[in-house]
């Protein structure tokens, strides 16, 4: 496994199904959602994942590393929140503000009120694209999995929200 920096970039053009992960001026991974799919292929150095959201009314994603196992769960809850359930390990997804321009990863320790923010993402809304960064703050093992992992749930969020906007739209 590549070593990872503390700081990442991430850029996603307009219109673009493609977010990349940027060190200095170096593309290091992407997510790409699939065009005719809710699938998301990420990588990021050595780690592939495909995320596969299934469900209807109770939402959930299945992670999967490159030789097709299960190595993660996601629930998705209302709210914009969601619990990732990783090598026993759980992490929560909480956004930071109203406008979605903050967000965290925190590992939910057991027996304890003092969980760590494992990563702190932030994100600057432009009109052609969507950029911001990424502060890994608890390296671990599983840490490329964990920073996709908050790229795509704030992509998802973001996108369900836009179909939500566009159905009221629709309505009015």
């Amino acid at each position: 496994m590549a070593s990872l920096p503390s700081k990442l970039q991430w850029v996603n053009g307009a219109f673009s199904r493609v977010t990349q992960l940027i060190d200095g001026k170096k593309v290091v991974g992407e997510l790409k959602r699939e065009l005719f799919s809710s699938d998301v292929i990420a990588r990021l150095n050595d780690t592939t994942l495909r995320f596969d959201v299934r469900g209807f009314l109770k939402k959930q994603v299945d992670v999967y590393d490159h030789n097709n196992t299960i190595i993660a769960v996601i629930e998705l809850h209302m709210g914009r929140t969601a619990t990732l359930h990783l090598n026993g390990e759980t992490y929560i997804f909480k956004k930071n503000g109203f406008l979605s321009r903050e967000w965290s990863l925190i590992h939910d320790l057991p027996d304890t009120e003092q969980d760590p923010e494992v990563i702190h993402y932030t994100a600057v809304r432009t009109f052609f694209k969507k950029e911001g960064e990424l502060a890994l703050l608890e390296p671990s093992p599983e840490s490329d999995v964990l920073i996709l992992t908050g790229l795509f749930l704030r992509n998802y969020f973001v996108r369900r929200q836009a179909k939500k906007a566009a159905v009221i739209g629709a309505i009015s």
